[in-house]
């Protein structure tokens, strides 16, 4: 049936090049891509420096998603340098977080808010050291929605994958933060001094 659409289409839009790409493979038709996220204008106070002392992460749990390992790394730096951050989990996965956390014994460490409004979501993620986006396996094709929203706060954003994915595409190609590819605790940490040590700014800025 999909490629009886294909087929019989005078245009294909898809929300992400990566969508694209796979699509081209079985189709003859013009394909365009419209990702699925977007921000309305509108002026921002964007912040200069880091304000807040949180990584953030607001969504969800789902498909495999893991913050162990960013949980861990915030434990590396907070013990071993003067730099004293913790991860705010915004979501409906409380109790998966809170194991999570238990885990690596980073318990104290993270800061669960629960789920809160859009509006609520976006200022915590201005004032934070930066936003964090896990890519679940198998969805690296995709953007998640809400990423053009978080790149308009100005903050950096650290993408965690298993492998490349559209969304590290993206923020490599414009300097918005870190693509974190397959990669241990300390390579981890060592990102997250960076983006400390930049003052909590992107390129966006």
């Amino acid at each position: 049936i999909e490629q009886k659409c294909l087929d019989e289409s005078s245009l294909v839009v898809t929300v992400s090049p990566g969508i694209s790409r796979l699509l081209g493979q079985h189709c003859k038709t013009k394909i365009i891509t419209l990702p699925q996220g977007y921000v309305a204008a509108q002026e921002r106070n964007r912040k200069n420096s880091c304000t807040g002392d949180y990584v953030l992460y607001a969504g969800s749990l789902a498909y495999g998603r893991d913050l162990s390992v960013i949980l861990s790394a915030i434990k590396m730096v907070s013990e071993s340098t003067t730099n004293k951050i913790k991860l705010v989990y915004c979501g409906e996965h409380n109790d998966i977080v809170q194991k999570q956390a238990l885990s690596v014994n980073a318990s104290e460490f993270l800061e669960v808010r629960g789920y809160l409004k859009e509006k609520e979501a976006l200022k915590l993620s201005e004032d934070s050291i930066c936003n964090l986006i896990i890519i679940s396996p198998g969805y690296e094709y995709a953007y998640p929605g809400k990423l053009f929203d978080l790149i308009s706060t100005g903050k950096p954003i650290c993408v965690l994958a298993d492998r490349e994915s559209e969304a590290g595409s993206l923020v490599d190609k414009y300097e918005l933060g870190f693509n974190i590819v397959n990669q241990g605790v300390d390579n981890v940490a060592k990102s997250l001094l960076s983006i400390i040590n930049s003052g909590g700014r992107s390129n966006i800025n």
